[in-house]
């Protein structure tokens, strides 16, 4: 069963920034899903 982690994120600047560390942690072992919200600099992480 995925487990899931929320963490807020600082000094992100742009929707790009967002995305790429969405990508960075999707490509993790063991993560199922990754998604940044840079409106409000959080991100949600579904893991095994």
């Amino acid at each position: 069963m995925a487990e899931q982690i929320r963490f807020d994120i600082t000094g992100l600047t742009c929707a790009g920034c967002a995305a790429r560390i969405e990508k960075a942690l999707g490509k993790m072992e063991g993560v199922q899903e990754a998604a940044v919200n840079f409106a409000v600099g959080r991100a949600s992480v579904n893991y095994n």
